[in-house]
């Protein structure tokens, strides 16, 4: 999947307009490498993520990470099995805070998210776990009694 997204990549510089991968393009091959359970898939997952910052910020329309594409890099470190993948986690989470504070409202931490986050705890090797994961339950609960978002509610 990243060959063909990569070819893609190469027809649009070549000039060819009409072959131009967009987030949703960037988001299959995240979701497929999180899928895949190969090592290293987290990693390639949030580089990709990164790939598409970069393309965003220098100007590229069509392109910018939503929800969706953080939080499936987000269950892959969850996924991963590595030791790290809680603090992995975190940092593609503090991203995504990023751009929502910079205004970007495609990108909202969901249910999603936060369940993801709590999944990369529970296998990391943090000890103390359990405080860490009741304080993010309760930043969660404040933020869906807050009225501001409509899609963190618990269930």
């Amino acid at each position: 999947a990243e060959a063909i997204l990569q070819h893609m990549e190469q027809l649009n510089q070549q000039g060819h307009e009409d072959i131009r991968p967009g987030t949703i393009s960037y988001s299959s091959v995240i979701n497929a490498w999180a899928k895949s359970r190969e090592k290293g898939a987290a990693q390639r997952a949030e580089a990709i993520v990164s790939h598409m910052l970069k393309l965003y910020e220098g100007g590229r329309e069509g392109c910018c990470p939503n929800t969706r594409s953080f939080n499936t890099v987000i269950d892959a470190w969850a996924r991963s099995g590595d030791r790290r993948a809680y603090d992995n986690a975190m940092r593609v989470f503090q991203q995504m805070q990023n751009m929502k504070t910079r205004g970007h409202n495609e990108v909202e931490p969901d249910i999603m998210t936060y369940g993801s986050l709590m999944n990369a705890l529970a296998v990391s090797d943090i000890p103390d776990k359990a405080p860490q994961a009741y304080k993010m339950l309760l930043e969660l609960e404040n933020r869906a009694n807050s009225g501001k978002v409509d899609n963190l509610a618990p269930t």
